[in-house]
């Protein structure tokens, strides 16, 4: 019994330094990603994409991220409703 504990013990001291590592590489990749979105805002650029696809990547580790991401989801599907209900047919 004490072997099995310490063998816990061992793989989860093993696995620490990955999920940090993890949390990391996910944090700096999704924060980039997020922040050329917002550049995309104000040039030229697909920010309507890749900005959920930065707080999609950064959803992976962080739990606000998940929120904001489901907050963003909510509100494109409410403008999507509404330009159907519109028809979306311009003509005068």
């Amino acid at each position: 019994m004490a072997e099995s504990d310490n063998n816990r013990k061992f793989t989860g001291a093993l696995l620490r330094p990955y999920r940090i590592a993890r949390r990391i590489v996910v944090g700096v990749v999704g924060f980039t990603v997020l922040l050329l979105g917002l550049i995309m805002t104000v040039t030229p650029g697909p920010a309507i994409v890749v900005i959920p696809l930065g707080l999609s990547i950064l959803a992976i580790e962080f739990a606000w991220a998940r929120v904001w991401l489901h907050k963003l989801r909510r509100k494109l599907g409410d403008q999507a409703d509404r330009l159907r209900k519109r028809g979306g047919n311009n003509k005068g």
